[in-house]
């Protein structure tokens, strides 16, 4: 696909395979389409299920950094590299893999999760409503 160019943007594909654009405001400046998080907190509070983020769990399979009151962490600026998916990609996996392939894996892996959580709160609700 042949760049887009509108005086001082031009708009461009960042890879032939990804659906994400990439932004050239001037030759020496380029902004990347970045992981479009939901902030629904299901990575943080699943954080028992990788083996590498142990150190992490506060007990209950929480990330010691959530805050459930705000769905955010509360070390964000300084949180560990595979809790900053573009970061992570960056350092790790971009000769492997398009951003959008592991953007998608990770919208993938948070759809899972948050299907487990209504799963396990549709089946506390089943046994709680036939104790009553």
């Amino acid at each position: 696909m042949k760049p887009f160019d509108c005086g001082n943007v031009t708009l461009h594909p960042a890879d032939a395979s990804e659906s994400l654009m990439t932004v050239s405001l001037s030759p020496r400046l380029e902004v990347k389409f970045l992981f479009d998080c939901d902030k629904c907190g299901a990575c943080c509070r699943n954080i028992d299920r990788a083996n590498f983020t142990h150190n992490l769990d506060r007990g209950d399979g929480v990330c010691r950094h959530f805050d459930e009151a705000t769905n955010l962490c509360t070390i964000y600026e300084r949180r560990p590299i595979f809790c900053n998916v573009d970061a992570y990609y960056e350092k790790f996996l971009s000769r492997q893999m398009s951003r959008a392939e592991f953007h998608e894996l990770n919208h993938a892996v948070c759809r899972q999760l948050k299907f487990d959580r209504a799963s396990q709160s549709w089946q506390r609700d089943v046994a709680s409503n036939g104790r009553d």
